[in-house]
């Protein structure tokens, strides 16, 4: 995840990178591929207000309860208006009656959620 961690960090300090804290209209704005990864479909999550839908990468699989039928955190990475945050992923509510946790070899995965 080399895209994750290279992104510059979301800094209220520094005005080229802020972001909003929250943003109803968010949306999946961009994709990459991955392999050998694990994901989730998740067709339900949130985040900062937004509500959407896609493939995310996991960043702690292990802790995910994929046998829990309401809705759950879920640390991913994925870039919120073109930031990361400083020490971890962001943390999606999923839903996760419709979410689905799978290994792949090769996927095409939202990696950026924005306007």
């Amino acid at each position: 995840m080399n895209e994750y961690f290279s992104a510059p960090i979301w800094n209220d300090d520094v005005p080229k990178h802020r972001c909003p804290h929250t943003y109803p209209k968010g949306r999946t704005v961009d994709s990459i591929t991955v392999e050998n990864m694990t994901v989730i479909d998740a067709p339900h999550a949130t985040y900062r207000n937004a509500h959407f839908g896609g493939t995310f990468v996991l960043a702690k699989p292990e802790k995910v309860l994929t046998d829990f039928d309401g809705w759950q955190d879920v640390e991913v990475y994925c870039l919120w208006f073109k930031h990361r945050l400083k020490t971890r992923g962001p943390i999606f509510q999923i839903d996760m009656s419709k979410a689905r946790v799978r290994k792949v070899k090769k996927a095409d995965v939202v990696f950026y959620i924005g306007k």
